[in-house]
């Protein structure tokens, strides 16, 4: 079934076109939409009855309701939906089958988790609204030199976008891209996905062959693929996200494929939370996504500060609410507006890893691999609470959360899985150490260390 976007779009294109002339303008529809979140919420749910009964009683500002987070959300989560026929454990059997990614669950929602790389592992329904809303912001909020070109290449029909990603996993980034073909066939030509549990060697092969005129990934992908010297692509952009981005790494990746990247802020909670402008800073969606930086006692941090973490309001998901919902990430907000033009605030995130292994292959030749490829396979065993340390050129240590150890069985088939896809990018000898103790955080990120 096709769904018509153009309500959404139209919402977001009037919010770009008043807000220009009315600063705060997105502000006040947030405030607007957080009342009616809010209503909704307790009105669905007595998980946040229960939580708000005194803010509300109080009236209390927004900045005062008490916070969640996700280990919260997941323990909690029949009581959060709003639609009482969603089930926890239905939801994880619908999951567990890599044929649902970007199908319906119930025959209403769409379903993506996330990867367990800050120790829990989250899963996150969408409605319809949402999904729209989604897609909206993604295609009306892009600078114009990369949105023009785009609009050019698909009217004459030369666009090739490869996405590089976990494909057999409902992360929101597969999922969004699946839901996309799904709903306009026409895409099918357009998009083509590669994994990124394929060897190196693979990856660039058939990179060289398809040509893609975009390549969207992670950082720690790209910089993984650069490394190897027979990758032979001329990408016109690069729409990069997950992770945080160097301006030392951007400099490398563009000049090496002398292409443009746009970077992305998001996460599985709410998707396209910020995008980049054409002077390379990350707008916030503040008409649609709160996004509080705040400090350890969930206290608003101003302007120019690094705050300790951010709290997320999801303002148009009323399926599992996420009202002021800790993303553990750390940001600063600028205390000036952007000189693109536009007035949505825009901040910097230094909050995610973007962590790469270095290997030598059995040549002597350096390798470089995303860990974010290892732990997609330490979470194909069924773990979701782990870590990677890279210890030396020929060692590495995975580390587990002590809330819940991996059985024996479990670990072996880590290493095997591990071990298996290393040596297909001729890396050998590789030792693997697991261990059960628990993770320390990291200082400059504040999150679980990858």
């Amino acid at each position: 079934m096709k769904i018509p976007l153009a309500h959404p779009a139209l919402d977001v294109w009037c919010t770009n076109v008043i807000s220009s002339a009315i600063p705060g303008f997105p502000n006040r529809l947030a405030e607007e939409r957080i009342s009616r979140l809010v209503q909704s919420a307790c009105e669905s749910s007595a998980f946040y009855r229960n939580k708000y009964e005194l803010a509300l009683k109080t009236n209390a500002p927004f900045s005062q309701y008490p916070a969640t987070n996700k280990r919260e959300m997941m323990n909690h989560f029949d009581e959060i939906v709003s639609d009482k026929n969603i089930k926890l454990k239905d939801v994880k059997d619908f999951v567990s089958n890599s044929k649902n990614v970007g199908h319906r669950f119930l025959d209403k929602y769409y379903v993506w988790e996330s990867s367990g790389t800050n120790g829990q592992q989250g899963i996150y329904l969408q409605d319809d609204i949402s999904i729209n809303t989604y897609q909206a912001l993604e295609a009306c909020r892009r600078p114009p030199e990369s949105l023009c070109p785009q609009l050019m290449y698909q009217t004459l029909g030369v666009e090739k976008i490869a996405f590089i990603g976990a494909l057999n996993k409902h992360y929101a980034s597969t999922a969004s891209i699946a839901i996309l073909k799904m709903r306009y066939p026409r895409l099918k030509r357009i998009i083509h996905e590669f994994s990124i549990f394929d060897p190196i060697d693979k990856l660039v092969s058939e990179l060289n062959e398809y040509q893609p005129s975009v390549l969207t990934t992670y950082p720690s992908m790209i910089l993984s693929l650069i490394e190897n010297t027979d990758l032979k692509i001329y990408p016109r952009e690069l729409w990069l996200g997950g992770e945080s981005l160097s301006p030392r790494q951007r400099e490398r990746i563009e000049s090496k494929l002398e292409a443009k990247i746009y970077n992305s802020y998001g996460a599985s909670e709410f998707l396209p939370i910020a995008w980049e402008c054409g002077e390379g800073h990350l707008h916030v969606n503040a008409d649609w996504v709160l996004i509080e930086a705040v400090d350890s006692q969930h206290a608003p941090v101003a302007p120019g500060k690094l705050s300790t973490t951010t709290l997320l309001t999801n303002l148009v998901n009323h399926v599992q609410p996420l009202i002021r919902y800790d993303l553990g990430d750390r940001i600063r907000y600028a205390n000036e507006y952007c000189g693109c033009g536009s007035r949505l605030p825009h901040l910097e995130i230094m909050g995610r890893a973007n962590e790469t292994l270095k290997f030598k292959n059995s040549s002597g030749y350096p390798v470089t691999i995303s860990a974010l490829t290892l732990i997609g396979l330490i979470e194909e065993q069924g773990i979701f609470n782990a870590s990677l340390i890279q210890k030396s050129h020929s060692s590495i240590q995975i580390s587990f959360g002590s809330t819940k150890p991996p059985e024996s069985q479990q670990l072996h088939a880590v290493k095997i899985s591990i071990h298996h896809f290393l040596e297909q990018n001729s890396i050998n000898n590789i030792a693997i150490r697991c261990t059960k103790k628990g993770r320390k955080l990291n200082p400059s990120s504040g999150k679980l260390a990858l």
